[in-house]
């Protein structure tokens, strides 16, 4: 089944619930799940034949720090929706996740139908609030916030990226979801985010309006750098899958990043400036 043509309205109903003026529906085709808010639109998707799968394009491509960054990291997800990031890094113990999500009634969806860990506790507050008040020094910061298919009002304003960058270790990383409505908005975007980065990247994607934001104070590695990066793990999980005799077995987790790589545009640095 070919994902990137799935509608959200496909398959059966397995659950609906009432937030506010919204109607999150939970949906199932074969061994896929995934959930939206009464559009056309998929927030998040799981393989309940293998839970920790990342499917979702977006969602891989903001993974892309796990190229570099190997040592123990403390990550902050806001916006845990679908709980793609708990249950990726369920287990991992080199990796502490934070998670934030400000709807109650997404929380226990995420527990109930997509295999959120039980032992990962869940901020129940928007990413605004927690951010305001956190003291904690992350080294990675994931952001996927939205009220159906609009950014959410943080996003448009100068204090959230302050606050990331508050909360961001001197090494650390930002990947930002979102959706611009014009050049100009994202123009007013990344002016915001450069007060406070001096190094940024946007990915952009073939089916998808949505942009990722990568926003750092120190470089971000070079694409050169990064494709030897994924070349050198596709070349593990090809070995890994001879050794086991069958790509059945192989590791589903493995992502290929090379697309993702190559549709990255950097802007100059302000360190270089």
């Amino acid at each position: 089944m070919n994902l990137l043509t799935l509608h959200a309205q496909q398959g059966d109903v397995v659950q609906r619930y009432g937030i506010e003026n919204e109607k999150l529906e939970i949906r199932e085709l074969k061994h896929y799940r995934w959930f939206n808010f009464g559009d056309d639109t998929v927030q998040a998707m799981m393989n309940t034949q293998d839970p920790t799968q990342v499917l979702m394009p977006i969602c891989q491509a903001m993974l892309l720090f796990t190229l570099w960054k190997n040592d123990t990291l403390k990550i902050l997800n806001l916006g845990m929706g679908g709980a793609t990031y708990e249950r990726f890094f369920n287990n991992q113990t080199r990796v502490e996740l934070t998670s934030v999500e400000q709807s109650k009634q997404v929380i226990t969806m995420a527990k109930t139908y997509f295999n959120l860990p039980k032992q990962q506790y869940v901020h129940c507050q928007s990413a605004e609030q927690f951010l305001q008040k956190n003291t904690q020094q992350f080294d990675v910061v994931l952001s996927d916030i939205f009220t159906q298919k609009k950014n959410v009002a943080c996003i448009n304003q100068v204090s959230f990226y302050k606050d990331i960058a508050k909360s961001l270790d001197e090494n650390g990383i930002v990947f930002i979801n979102i959706n611009p409505e014009n050049e100009q908005n994202l123009l007013a975007i990344l002016t915001m985010a450069r007060q406070y980065f001096t190094d940024i990247a946007i990915i952009e994607f073939e089916n998808y309006k949505n942009v990722v934001l990568v926003l750092s104070t120190t470089p971000i590695p070079s694409k050169q750098t990064l494709q030897e990066h994924n070349q050198h793990q596709n070349e593990l999980n090809t070995a890994q899958r001879a050794e086991q005799k069958t790509e059945q077995k192989s590791n589903a987790n493995h992502i290929d990043f090379t697309a993702y790589i190559s549709a990255m545009h950097y802007l100059p640095s302000k360190n270089k400036q």
